[in-house]
């Protein structure tokens, strides 16, 4: 969540392509801590 957060403030700042990339790697990233701790 707190990644996703800082994300979506850093939209405005950066082209839509980058936005892009960086959802996919928070998502997979995300991911990967969601099974490991939980």
């Amino acid at each position: 969540m707190f990644l996703l957060k800082n994300n979506k403030k850093q939209k405005n700042n950066k082209p839509n392509n980058n936005n892009l990339i960086n959802n996919i790697f928070i998502i997979k990233y995300e991911n990967r801590n969601f099974k490991g701790k939980f």
